[in-house]
């Protein structure tokens, strides 16, 4: 689990591609167990996340995850 301090340790001072990787692996894997699936690797995250198999509850699901793991308020529509 990644908290947010953690997370701002994994980013800082790093490259953009670098934030990226860890910021886009994170969303992926959150995903992934917010769905139940078993492996992250597979998603594409190209792929809108309705095409992911989110809905609107598994949407504030992910929301309120992804709002834990970077210690930031993220607005309802973000997902």
């Amino acid at each position: 689990t990644t908290t947010p301090h953690g997370l701002a340790a994994q980013l800082t001072g790093h490259t953009p591609e670098h934030q990226l990787t860890t910021l886009t692996t994170l969303i992926l894997t959150t995903t992934a167990t917010v769905l139940a699936h078993p492996d992250p690797d597979t998603l594409d995250p190209d792929q809108p996340f309705t095409n992911l198999g989110i809905d609107s509850l598994t949407a504030l699901q992910l929301r309120n995850t992804l709002a834990q793991h970077t210690g930031l308020p993220l607005p309802a529509t973000l997902v």
